[in-house]
């Protein structure tokens, strides 16, 4: 189970916190945040966007996404990543799944573009 907050009326992850107003982890005052519950989904499609807008590209190595949601305590399994990323949420992979997103397009092997 993850969470995003809404802080003064906009929702954001707390690394979006932390990089929109400065204040690190353990600065921020979480009486004024509610939060929010998230899916893998919004996790990923956050890390990609995140990894994606530092480099002003917008195609990314699954690899990247696994380290990013690493790094950040995420603890997704590597498995549900991958699969999100490779099929449910890739628009030119086979249709597996119950419930499919158009989010990214794989461009190479285990290089994918964000389409958002």
């Amino acid at each position: 189970m993850y969470f995003k907050f809404l802080f003064y009326g906009t929702i954001y992850s707390i690394d979006e916190i932390v990089k929109k107003f400065g204040w690190k982890k353990g600065e921020i005052l979480l009486t004024s945040v509610k939060k929010i519950r998230t899916t893998a989904r919004e996790e990923i499609l956050t890390a990609v966007k995140s990894i994606t807008e530092e480099r002003e590209e917008k195609h990314f190595h699954l690899s990247e996404v696994l380290q990013y949601m690493k790094n950040s305590e995420i603890s997704y399994k590597e498995s549900t990543i991958r699969t999100h990323v490779t099929s449910r949420c890739c628009s030119n992979s086979p249709d597996h799944h119950g419930s499919i997103f158009n989010d990214y397009e794989r461009i190479g092997k285990g290089l994918y573009r964000l389409i958002l």
